[in-house]
């Protein structure tokens, strides 16, 4: 039994085509600023937030920010907390952990102080979620 013919060679004139614009097509999806909340009723997305226990603009902050890796599981481990336990035990804690460091401005610093493995010095002064932090060590 034969695998079936690819795109290209059942379309050998245009399957070139097609497949260049359906790359860029999705290079441009993922680059562009389209939001998917966007495609949303205001109302909708305001739902949408209060159900999470977010307002719309965090909500908004959030999708923004969505390809970017979350420093908090490199962070508790820096500090020697158990990201698993936490998220057992205090879940409603560990969801804010998280909000809060997805809207965070110092990822930057933080992501340098965790590769140069001074983040547990240093995190106090410039994270968000330091009380928070300080309070499960």
């Amino acid at each position: 039994m034969s695998a079936p013919p690819s795109f290209e060679q059942q379309y050998p004139s245009i399957g070139p085509l097609i497949i260049a614009i359906a790359d860029w097509y999705r290079q441009w999806r993922t680059s562009s600023h389209v939001s998917d909340l966007d495609n949303c009723a205001r109302g909708d997305v305001e739902r949408i937030a209060k159900d999470l226990g977010l307002t719309a603009g965090d909500l908004r902050a959030l999708e923004r920010t969505a390809h970017e890796p979350l420093l908090l599981p490199r962070m508790l481990s820096a500090l020697k907390i158990n990201a698993a336990e936490i998220a057992r035990s205090e879940p409603a804690a560990f969801r804010d952990l998280q909000r809060v460091c997805a809207l965070c401005d110092s990822k930057r610093r933080c992501e340098t102080d965790l590769g140069e493995g001074d983040a547990a010095a240093t995190f106090e002064a410039y994270c968000p979620n330091a009380l928070t932090l300080k309070a499960l060590t």
